[in-house]
């Protein structure tokens, strides 16, 4: 996968990140999942990280990546 297809994934709705607001007032989560998602480096760098775990995971597992 090339960095760059980070851009091209949908965001969770339900995120980690958002988890603060969406426990708070759970119908925000809807009202928020129709909003275009904003590229922040913040969410290129946490795409990144969860990409490269996910790779050193399927490394250990034996799995090509």
């Amino acid at each position: 996968m090339e960095l760059n297809d980070h851009a091209n994934r949908l965001h969770a709705v339900l995120s980690a990140s958002s988890s603060a607001r969406w426990l708070a007032c759970p119908p925000s989560a809807q009202l928020c999942a129709v909003l275009p998602d904003k590229v922040t480096d913040y969410a290129r760098e946490g795409t990144c990280a969860h990409e490269l775990a996910e790779y050193k995971v399927q490394k250990l597992l034996g799995n090509p990546a």
